[in-house]
């Protein structure tokens, strides 16, 4: 699975996207800012492509760290139940969050109190969950057909993380879990050398116009909550602050009638998807007050280490002069908080990093399959939103790092060793 072809086709696609799509930016766009996104993101390539360069492995495992496929997806399913269970108590018992599916309030509730120890604990247990399914297809495809217990049981264990995370009306769990998942089943599917059908391919697409049905959808229902017009929202919500449709754009929404409060919905996708661009280019222009020297984008290992009293100068980033707290700015925005001129480099660094893990995915290396899926998601909504920087992103990639540890075993030969190695 080779990540940066995917890091590509995103920053070409939406390259594109960026010239066609109907909006307007709300401020001028410099040529400096477009430049250092644009060479920040070639970096960030360069940096995915040296690391398959270099971190080639070996052909085949070593029996002393053999790794099951079965034992990886079992022991995954049930820790991810657990920690499920962990933030259902954290988050409506301990904490008080309503069921009712009134986002503000419960994002003022989890805002306004502390994760217990059980809540952090089922953050990164119950992030197993991404992998359900997955690890499921990974499972069928090396040992057979499963039981429709062993299917029914990932769905479940898979739409109920989804849904905790719709609670709060986030839309980035199920993006990630989505993306992830999808690119598994592809990956998965080539590497065994099984035919992707017709069938599969109108699923997927069947699939992703669901995902943008029910982003659509509870776009709605926040406006609803707020007591918001929805075209008010194309022009002065958070996204409209950097880009607005086109005059074109708001004619034709206007002429759609009783259905103009869906097609304005999904209008807002657009302004979602590509109004990261526009906030990055706005954030270089402005004077920042600070820079956080790598606190914002790796918050999580830091935040590991404030629970063994290892803690730095925490910082205030509403204080920040300059940056929008909650506003996405693509990848690199939350990078450029960070490092400010040194972009590019840590845009590169970043990048070879993470790219190290995913070269060792193979047929039979099916241990780094997790953590390659969420390296896949990280590199397509790259232009919308820095997955680091987001509970939705880290924690999913953190827990992938243990599924390699959950499968492996000391025996001789492994389930996922039926056939010679095959490098995809």
């Amino acid at each position: 699975m080779r990540t940066y072809l995917y890091l590509i086709w995103t920053l070409l696609i939406y390259g594109v996207g960026l010239l066609l799509a109907p909006l307007e930016p709300n401020f001028g766009v410099s040529d400096s800012s477009a430049w250092l996104w644009t060479i920040s993101a070639a970096m960030g390539v360069a940096g995915l492509m040296l690391a398959y360069t270099v971190a080639r492995p070996a052909p085949s495992i070593g029996q002393s760290t053999a790794f099951s496929i079965s034992q990886a997806s079992v022991r995954a399913n049930w820790i991810a139940a657990f920690g499920l269970l962990c933030t259902i108590v954290d988050r409506y018992v301990i904490r008080g969050a309503g069921f009712d599916f009134d986002f503000f309030a419960a994002r003022d509730i989890l805002e306004n109190t502390q994760p217990s120890p059980i809540g952090l604990i089922g953050a990164v247990t119950g992030a197993l969950s991404c992998f359900a399914l997955s690890l499921t297809v990974a499972r069928a495809l090396s040992e057979g057909p499963l039981t429709r217990k062993d299917w029914l049981a990932s769905g479940v264990i898979l739409l109920t993380y989804v849904g905790i995370s719709m609670g709060i009306g986030s839309r980035s769990t199920l993006l990630v879990s989505v993306v992830s998942t999808m690119f598994s089943v592809v990956w998965l599917r080539r590497a065994f050398g099984r035919p992707m059908h017709l069938s599969y391919w109108a699923v997927g697409l069947a699939i992703l116009t669901g995902v943008a049905t029910i982003s659509a959808g509870l776009m709605l229902e926040r406006l609803e909550q707020m007591g918001l017009d929805p075209f008010l929202s194309i022009e002065f919500s958070g996204y409209a602050y950097t880009v607005r449709p086109s005059d074109g754009a708001m004619a034709w929404l206007n002429a759609q009638g009783e259905a103009a409060p869906l097609w304005v919905a999904g209008f807002s996708l657009l302004q979602y998807v590509f109004h990261g661009f526009y906030e990055f280019c706005l954030l270089t222009q402005e004077t920042l007050s600070t820079h956080t020297g790598g606190a914002t984008t790796f918050w999580l290992p830091l935040k590991f280490l404030g629970m063994l009293g290892i803690s730095g100068t925490p910082i205030d980033l509403e204080a920040i002069s300059g940056w929008r707290e909650g506003i996405f700015t693509s990848f690199l925005g939350p990078l450029y908080l960070d490092f400010a001129g040194w972009l590019p480099v840590a845009s590169f660094l970043l990048f070879f990093t993470l790219g190290v893990p995913a070269a060792h995915l193979r047929r039979d290396r099916l241990a780094m399959l997790p953590y390659c899926s969420v390296l896949c998601a990280l590199c397509v909504l790259f232009p919308i939103v820095n997955l680091l920087d987001s509970a939705s992103g880290a924690y999913p990639l953190v827990a992938s790092l243990f599924v390699p540890w959950l499968g492996r075993r000391r025996a001789k030969g492994d389930l996922t060793r039926h056939a010679p190695s095959a490098a995809v």
